[in-house]
């Protein structure tokens, strides 16, 4: 099944995004809309999610998440390189930071931020 999923996952790339109904036929894989529906969708990695309870357990400088726009963010690894220093960060470790991000970001950090 897993070798079965990495296939339509390739398939689904190919297809743009969409599973090419003949390929999947030449997998011996099920073919009703229904079971295509359920193949793309495991196939398809799904974004992890976090409780803003289980961010705040990342609150410390070896540690460090943050949320901007829903998003989480491990920074960890970016601490040192922060142009404001990494304490600006790490007092906002563990919770949401939107708010403190929008105040003082260029479109520039927003564009980086996105990169991470």
């Amino acid at each position: 099944r897993d070798m079965h999923a990495a296939r339509a996952a390739a398939i689904a790339e190919e297809a743009d995004g969409g599973l090419a109904l003949s390929k999947i036929k030449t997998l011996g894989l099920a073919a009703s809309t229904t079971d295509l529906k359920s193949l793309a969708l495991a196939a398809t990695p799904q974004e992890p999610s976090y409780t803003l309870a289980e961010v705040a357990k990342h609150d410390r400088p070896d540690d460090c998440w943050i949320v901007v726009k829903g998003a989480v963010y491990d920074a960890t690894k970016y601490l040192e390189s922060h142009p404001g220093g990494a304490q600006s960060i790490t007092m906002v470790a563990g919770t949401d930071a939107t708010e403190d991000f929008e105040a003082i970001h260029s479109k520039k950090a927003w564009a980086e931020l996105e990169a991470w």
